[in-house]
C-alpha cells in the first residue's frame, strides 16, 4: 500500500504541471492569434497629408499555388493619421483541387499544421489636399503562414512583402 501512495503522490504534481502548461499555452496562443489578426486587419496611415481611397480589396489564401479561399472587402476611405480595420472572412468551401495537392494537404492536416500563403490586392488612390492620384495596385503577400489546427486555432506571425 505504501508503494501505491508514493506513485500517486508523484503523479499528482505532473497533472498540475500539465494543467498549468495547458493554460499558459492557451493564453499564448490567444495572444498570438489576436496579434496576427490586428497585424493583418489594421491598415494604419501615419502620413500627415495623404489620405487613401481603397476602391477594391481582395484577399486570397493559397496552398501550393491553388486558391483555398477568396473574398473581397467593401471599398472605404482612410483619412490621414487614421487607423482602419478590415475583417475579411476567408472560408474554404467545395474546393476542386488536384489529387497531388489534396494528398499533400491531408498529410499536413494530420500534423495539425498547414502552411498557406495569404495575398491581399487592392486598387488604391492617394489624396493630397484636393488632388487625387490615378489608381495604383497595392499587393501584399504573406508567405508560409502556419495555421495550427488544434483546438486553440492560431497563426504564426510572419513578415509580409508589399508592392505598390
Amino acid at each position: 500500500m505504501a508503494g501505491n501512495t508514493s506513485v500517486a503522490a508523484q503523479q499528482q504534481p505532473r497533472r498540475q504541471f500539465s494543467l498549468v502548461r495547458c493554460v499558459a499555452t492557451c493564453l499564448l496562443a490567444l495572444i498570438v492569434l489576436v496579434g496576427l489578426a490586428v497585424l493583418i486587419a489594421w491598415a494604419f496611415n501615419r502620413n500627415r497629408r495623404i489620405s487613401v481611397y481603397y476602391d477594391y480589396i481582395e484577399s486570397t489564401v493559397t496552398y501550393e499555388d491553388q486558391t483555398l479561399a477568396f473574398n473581397t472587402v467593401d471599398p472605404f476611405f482612410q483619412p490621414h493619421r487614421n487607423v482602419s480595420r478590415i475583417k475579411p472572412k476567408l472560408v474554404a468551401l467545395n474546393l476542386a483541387m488536384s489529387p497531388s495537392t489534396s494528398k499533400d494537404l491531408m498529410i499536413e492536416k494530420t500534423s495539425k499544421e498547414i502552411q498557406v500563403d495569404v495575398h491581399f490586392k487592392a486598387r488604391v488612390r492617394l489624396k493630397v489636399g484636393t488632388w487625387k492620384s490615378n489608381h495604383r495596385t497595392l499587393r501584399i503577400v504573406c508567405y508560409s503562414v502556419t495555421v495550427h489546427l488544434s483546438w486553440y486555432k492560431h497563426f504564426d506571425r510572419v513578415p509580409c512583402e508589399a508592392e505598390l
